[in-house]
């Protein structure tokens, strides 16, 4: 995948994964629930579940929840995770032997997207995009061309203000930055819904999701050690 692109944290060398999650993480699913809705672990936002998602799969340490088709999705809206303005990270495993072309996992002001068309994006032509609506309906990752090996991937995308003022919008799998840009604009995502898998368009990323974690402020988009150690936790 290429050389790895060192990353900065504003929270300091001597930050360990634990601390990090301590100071950002405000929700985590592990996925690995048997039915219905997933549970947050460390908050109180359960995921509703629409569709006919498949329960129970082999993930990346331990189970986690397959979506099958376009319209299978998990999503709530709460102010505990909502952005706003402010940096966020998204990090979560996905495992998939298909490839889709619309986006999987947002943060947006309703339930339903548009197209990719409508996005200010960046992608790798190998391992997908992200991207923004100026309308401030939403961020995400859409990836048109996926490993499709059956193995678990590590996905972690977010968005910062960089020290030059503008905002940063990057992509990481595997530890490794894929693709970013920077914008003077920054959409507005205050009470927003968070959603995994698609609510409408074309073709869905069949995929295994698990260990899905939210974290917020600034500082959010961590060092490149703890980036590793996010992609070795469950060996």
């Amino acid at each position: 995948m290429g050389s790895v692109t060192i990353i900065q944290s504003a929270s300091g060398s001597g930050e360990t994964l634990a601390s990090y999650r301590s100071d950002h993480a405000v929700s985590y699913w592990p996925c690995d629930d048997a039915s219905g809705d997933l549970t947050d672990s460390i908050g109180s936002n359960d995921l509703s579940t629409t569709g006919t998602p498949t329960y129970a799969q082999a993930g990346k340490g331990g189970n986690g929840i397959q979506i099958n088709a376009n319209g299978d999705f998990f999503s709530a809206q709460s102010t505990d995770f909502s952005p706003g303005l402010d940096d966020f990270f998204v990090t979560m495993w996905i495992k998939t032997t298909t490839s889709g072309t619309k986006n999987i996992c947002n943060f947006a002001s309703s339930l339903s997207l548009g197209t990719p068309n409508a996005f200010i994006q960046t992608q790798s032509a190998t391992y997908g995009r992200v991207g923004f609506n100026s309308s401030a309906v939403g961020i995400g990752y859409n990836p048109s061309n996926f490993f499709n090996d059956g193995t678990p991937h590590h996905w972690a995308w977010g968005r910062r203000r960089n020290s030059s003022g503008y905002y940063e919008f990057l992509l990481f799998i595997d530890g490794v930055k894929v693709c970013g840009f920077d914008s003077v604009n920054n959409p507005d995502l205050s009470n927003s819904y968070f959603v995994l898998g698609r609510t409408a368009g074309d073709t869905v990323l069949d995929g295994v999701y698990n260990h899905v974690h939210i974290m917020l402020g600034d500082g959010s988009i961590p060092s490149q050690a703890i980036l590793d150690a996010m992609v070795t936790e469950h060996d």
